[in-house]
């Protein structure tokens, strides 16, 4: 698959909804990304081996922020103004909600869900964390080390 073909794919989840297909699809490019098979050629070798790390769920979130913000593509001509980026990662943390929602691990207080749950494969963020997400991901995309630590994922 072209890359151009993959983002295409990757948007018409997004804009469709994130429909059970499109779902599948994501949980299909997520593996693909753990087992090396899908390669994202915007992440160093580390990049690549950290996201995995984080798992399924940080993959998807990685991808369906590149897709939203396109970080996907080379810029042309002048960067983004601050507030363009801001737009930018409000847009990715509404994504990344809509599917989580979608997934059913949304959880609306991480703080009150950690220290009284064992589930797995969660994801979420304290209500008040937003900012600290779109401060996060202004200059890096949603996949740098930070994602982890403003979002909710419980393994």
């Amino acid at each position: 698959m072209k890359s151009a073909d993959f983002w295409a794919s990757i948007n018409t989840i997004i804009d469709d909804g994130f429909t059970h297909d499109g779902l599948q699809k994501l949980d299909r490019y997520a593996e693909q990304f753990i087992s090396g098979e899908l390669i994202y050629q915007r992440f160093s070798p580390l990049e690549q081996y950290g996201c995995t790390k984080g798992g399924e769920t940080h993959v998807i979130a990685s991808l369906l922020a590149s897709a939203k913000n396109g970080t996907n593509r080379a810029y042309q001509g002048s960067f983004p103004s601050f507030k363009d980026e801001l737009e930018c990662s409000t847009q990715q943390a509404q994504c990344i909600e809509a599917w989580s929602r979608a997934v059913g691990c949304w959880i609306n207080n991480v703080t009150d869900t950690l220290t009284t749950s064992n589930s797995t494969r969660c994801f979420g963020m304290a209500n008040s964390a937003n900012h600290l997400i779109q401060r996060a991901t202004l200059s890096h995309g949603i996949t740098t080390p930070h994602f982890t630590h403003f979002l909710g994922i419980m393994r």
